[in-house]
């Protein structure tokens, strides 16, 4: 049992350095252009960001356990019932919506290349709020709402992004255009076998 615990202690510390691990590379890779990007931020923000959704989860918890000891003074097994049925929805909302934004803004404000930059401010309460709204939609409906759930939630992540470039989009294009040779003429000398070294 010790070792299973150990092992369930190491995997949760290591969580938000294999996030950023995955962070760096996903964001290292985008390329406009000329243009690649890269991701600045290390893992201690993404251990910043573990910490404080920790400290989150367990301020939630204390909340419950002291609701939940309130119902079972008064012998409310419906009001402990409801408080649990609340805890889940809350975790799931308040919670995901928190971690989700942060991760958002952190990863898109310190991803860039020389000449672009992203700026990102997800709001967790309008995530959760929107949330909140796909779920009781998608429940009324018996899952039918799903696909607009998603582009709402699609919307709203990316109404809050941003993209700041120093310089002129039509030149890279044409930079990148002059670096690269002609397809039309690779095409051609395909088709007719012709191979000169280049």
């Amino acid at each position: 049992h010790v070792l299973v615990l150990l092992a369930f202690a190491l995997g949760v510390l290591l969580l938000p350095l294999s996030l950023a691990l995955i962070k760096r590379y996903q964001h290292g890779h985008y390329a406009m252009a000329a243009q690649h990007t890269r991701l600045l931020a290390g893992p201690r923000e993404f251990y910043l960001l573990g910490f404080k959704l920790l400290g989150l989860l367990l301020l939630y918890i204390a909340v419950f356990v002291g609701l939940a000891a309130i119902s079972v003074s008064l012998k409310s097994m419906a009001l402990f019932v409801l408080l649990a049925l609340g805890f889940y929805l809350g975790l799931a909302l308040l919670l995901g919506a928190f971690f989700s934004a942060r991760l958002q803004n952190l990863v898109w404000n310190r991803t860039r290349s020389e000449d672009l930059r992203f700026d990102s401010d997800l709001s967790a309460r309008a995530l959760a709020w929107l949330s909140l709204k796909n779920w009781l939609f998608t429940l009324l409906t018996l899952g039918l709402y799903r696909p607009f759930a998603a582009i709402n939630t699609a919307r709203l992540r990316l109404e809050a992004m941003r993209l700041r470039v120093q310089g002129e989009l039509d030149g890279w294009v044409a930079e990148q255009s002059l670096q690269q040779p002609d397809a039309a003429g690779e095409a051609a000398g395909d088709f007719f076998g012709i191979d000169m070294g280049l």
